[in-house]
């Protein structure tokens, strides 16, 4: 007996749309969290100025210079397979963050943090599109877009809340549940391969020139 949709979605395809939220809520957290934290970062691990912009900066460049090739490598290995990835890459790497024993340690962290967001972002769009029925895969994206803009428009304040009262390493071990629950989602969402999306090859020159 097949389960009846709820507000029109398939229970495979809400796993997807929940997989994307929660995925995109780790990489918006995490893209502003830190900002008020790194006064109290550089006083605690003695960092040098010129070093401390690059905790952010590095991870960044990194998710924004790799989407377009994670997106191209989700079309030819398989979107949740690349989403499952990047969350695992990110919440590996968000434990070395807060476990970041020096200030080069912290911003390589935030570098390979930054690839594993390049990865869910592309990933979970191009997951929960493809596995929405037709019409339907626009609304659902909003939604999930829409949930994971809260950590967007919290994340300063989270950030400077934790630096303040607990710790700055605070911020990076809440980004770890969420990345693996995001595991979790991804492994049962549905996935609709798309054939004629992995006849072309990557473009490794454009890739490595972003």
């Amino acid at each position: 007996m097949s389960v009846p949709p709820v507000n029109g979605l398939r229970p495979p395809v809400r796993w997807a749309q929940a997989a994307l939220a929660v995925g995109a809520s780790c990489v918006q957290l995490d893209s502003f969290a830190l900002n008020p934290a790194l006064p109290v970062v550089r006083a605690d691990l003695h960092g040098s100025p010129a070093v401390v912009p690059w905790v952010v900066s590095g991870y960044l460049l990194a998710a924004g210079a790799l989407m377009p090739a994670a997106g191209r490598l989700a079309d030819l290995y398989g979107r949740r397979r690349m989403l499952t990835l990047g969350a695992v890459l990110f919440g590996v790497s968000a434990a070395l963050c807060a476990l970041a024993p020096t200030l080069p340690f912290l911003v390589a962290a935030r570098v390979a943090q930054g690839v594993g967001g390049a990865l869910i972002m592309p990933a979970g769009l191009a997951l929960l599109t493809n596995a929405s029925p037709p019409g339907q895969g626009r609304r659902a994206t909003g939604r999930a877009l829409g949930l994971a803009g809260a950590a967007t428009v919290c994340g300063p304040f989270l950030g400077g809340v934790l630096a303040q009262w607990a710790s700055w390493r605070a911020v990076f071990w809440l980004a770890v549940p969420f990345a693996a629950a995001t595991v979790w989602l991804a492994r049962r969402a549905d996935e609709s391969r798309d054939a004629s999306a992995a006849q072309s090859p990557l473009d490794v020159a454009g890739a490595w020139t972003a």
